[in-house]
């Protein structure tokens, strides 16, 4: 008997089946190894304070009448251009973490400056973590493939809940735990269940991680939607022979008041500014997004208030705290930790429901009589 043509609704479907399966499969392991270190690193600091007592925060008392010895201390033991960023000490990690050239990490006491602990690249779990979150341990390229796979992870999210999704009137069974405890049906529920529970929180961390990558173009299509302008600044100042450190210090301090002083980006060469980076009291980035600009001898080169700036680039700014689980509150912070274990779960049970399904056909293939 012939079979009836299938009809073009069956077939996307079957297509949809097909699509979900083997994305999964091929690009599983890699969501499940992003999720892990993604949890990780949302308690990087964290993580780090507990392993190493001597980064350990907060600062010591006293600690920001140091800071012009230990800045001059730190750029005059590197060749000018190796020290690319400074952080200044803070709480959960009381000293300051100086990022160098040779992606080399030394923390440096806060009162004396001197190092008391080194980092290398790939030197630890957590530096392993971060390399492979952010790049896949594949430097630019890799960080570009990481801004397609977030998106990839979008397509295996959306075709798996539209496989899952229920007809009218089936939403409370399709939610239920299994009343036959049988592994084909056991695997199944977890698998679709989980996957579509976590639909939202799961899709929104591919899609701030894709807008990382493409940071430029997130840019463009927010500041289009909400409105305005990413900041201009000088790119030279005038050239002097030293840093007059209390003169820089007192200007910054003086400048943004409010802020709590983060990063400190040395200048690579004479006539560039030296630039601070603070965060404002109505900003969500831990890093903060303001920034002021000085020359060597204290003079304000430029000055800028993110917490001020249009909702276009607030909510551009928003995007890496979301993403890392640094938005300011602990119960967020979990969460995107929690989020990371969820790739896991569902790579493990799609792949027994994969290699169940497998060998049920390989049965039946063997069972069926020849014609």
């Amino acid at each position: 008997m012939p079979r009836r043509p299938q009809t073009l609704s069956v077939r996307i479907r079957a297509a949809n089946v097909v699509l979900h399966r083997w994305l999964g499969l091929v690009a599983g392991i890699l969501f499940v190894l992003l999720g892990l270190s993604g949890s990780l690193l949302a308690f990087g600091p964290e993580l780090l304070a507990v392993q190493h007592r001597a980064v350990a925060g907060p600062p010591p008392a006293g600690w920001e009448d140091s800071r012009s010895e230990v800045l001059a201390r730190t750029l005059a033991e590197h060749p000018q251009g190796h020290v690319e960023l400074i952080r200044f000490a803070g709480d959960p990690l009381g000293v300051y973490e100086v990022y160098l050239a040779d992606e080399r990490q030394e923390y440096r006491h806060a009162l004396s400056g001197e190092v008391v602990h080194e980092r290398t690249a790939r030197g630890d779990l957590l530096m392993v973590a971060r390399e492979f979150h952010t790049h896949l341990m594949a430097g630019e390229t890799g960080e570009l493939a990481l801004g397609w796979l977030g998106l990839v992870l979008l397509v295996l999210l959306a075709s798996g809940l539209w496989m899952w999704w229920p007809r009218r009137g089936m939403w409370r069974a399709s939610l239920s735990y299994p009343v036959v405890r049988l592994p084909g049906p056991l695997l199944y529920w977890w698998h679709s269940t989980s996957g579509a529970l976590a639909f939202l929180l799961l899709g929104f961390l591919s899609l701030t991680g894709a807008a990382i990558v493409f940071y430029a173009f997130s840019q463009s299509l927010l500041t289009g939607l909400l409105g305005g302008h990413p900041p201009v600044f000088p790119s030279r100042v005038a050239v002097h022979a030293d840093i007059e450190w209390p003169a820089v210090l007192s200007r910054l301090d003086k400048t943004l008041p409010e802020g709590r002083t983060v990063f400190f980006y040395p200048p690579a060469e004479a006539g560039e500014p030296l630039v601070f980076r603070k965060q404002m009291p109505g900003e969500l980035h831990p890093n903060g997004r303001s920034h002021v600009l000085l020359d060597a001898q204290g003079q304000l080169a430029a000055a800028y208030d993110a917490s001020a700036a249009d909702w276009g680039i607030r909510a551009t700014d928003s995007i890496y705290p979301l993403h890392a689980g640094r938005a300011g509150a602990s119960w967020w912070q979990w969460t995107v930790a929690a989020a990371g274990l969820l790739p896991f779960l569902l790579f493990v049970t799609g792949f027994l429901l994969w290699r169940r399904t497998r060998t049920q056909a390989s049965s039946k293939a063997v069972s069926s009589p020849r014609s």
